[in-house]
């Protein structure tokens, strides 16, 4: 139920013309310089959890995107 609940979601959000990323798009953000601080973010945030001995999580449903 919560995968079907996902999917739904992600589809409203991509659908062309109305959902955040079309709106992103008419707002004229940058969202390759959003995308590159998400990943710098990321870096970090995986560096503390990696220090602090916290395990590494396991994606079992989704590739883990490289940075």
């Amino acid at each position: 139920m919560l995968q079907e609940e996902v999917e739904h979601h992600v589809e409203e959000e991509e659908k062309p013309g109305s959902g955040v990323f079309a709106q992103a798009r008419k707002g004229k953000l940058d969202l390759d310089a959003i995308g590159e601080q998400l990943a710098a973010r990321k870096k970090e945030l995986t560096a503390s959890y990696k220090s602090s001995g916290v395990p590494e999580p396991d994606f079992t449903t989704l590739d883990e995107v490289s940075v």
